[in-house]
């Protein structure tokens, strides 16, 4: 059994939303601590890019270090910064979403560079030197148990780490949901909510030995790939 502080749940959007039961970050903490008073440790940037997982990982592990980690690796393309701001590449261009997230003139800065200043090469490039770094954070730490999910397909090839569980396939496989309809917490219907926080309990209470996990988790969706989230 595991105390409030033992869980640290950090990602994107795909773990976003944990504040009750159809949320699979509420339901995994609750059945693994028997705590139905608390949302778990950590934070889902919706939209953001993986440096605000990092600087939130970092700050969380200055406070405790969890016995579980579960991170929910987001897209490469996204752009970093020190203020949380969703800025994607299909973000830049949406009008939608300039009102609904960007503030001032960021959608601008955001468009501007992804049109004349964006480099595929080196934003594949720091993914992977943050995936090196996290290895190195993940033994530094001595964590017990850690689980990488992509939300959807990584753009560079399936990283391995050596310090936790690689979930091989990216839960869009999985537990799609269609983008341009009824917009789920998580991405997920509550039932394919329900579904992956009961295979990742499996997961964590079976836990096998650093390696990348490459069975199916249970899915109650269909198949299509989501490309841009």
């Amino acid at each position: 059994m595991y105390n409030w502080d033992d869980i640290l749940i950090v990602g994107d959007s795909w773990c976003s939303k944990r504040s009750n039961y159809d949320h699979w970050p509420k339901l995994l903490f609750s059945e693994l601590t028997n705590n139905d008073n608390n949302e778990p440790r950590g934070k889902g940037y919706s939209g953001c890019a993986w440096w605000s997982i990092r600087k939130r990982l970092l700050a969380e592990l200055q406070i405790h270090v969890p016995k579980l980690l579960i991170i929910c690796h987001t897209d490469c393309y996204r752009i970093p910064n020190d203020h949380d701001k969703p800025i994607t590449p299909t973000g830049a261009f949406s009008q939608k979403k300039h009102k609904q997230f960007y503030d001032g003139h960021i959608y601008k800065a955001a468009e501007l560079y992804y049109t004349h200043l964006y480099s595929k090469e080196f934003h594949l490039w720091s993914e992977q030197q943050w995936f090196y770094e996290l290895d190195y954070i993940l033994e530094k730490y001595n964590i017990e148990k850690s689980i990488h999910l992509f939300g959807i397909p990584l753009r560079n090839k399936l990283f391995n780490f050596k310090n936790g569980i690689t979930i091989k396939d990216p839960l869009a496989r999985y537990f799609m949901r269609d983008t341009n309809s009824i917009s789920w917490d998580n991405h997920m219907t509550p039932e394919n909510n329900h579904n992956l926080a009961y295979s990742l309990i499996d997961i964590i209470k079976n836990y096998p030995n650093n390696s990348v996990y490459e069975k199916e988790l249970m899915s109650g969706g269909n198949n299509d790939i989501i490309k841009n989230i």
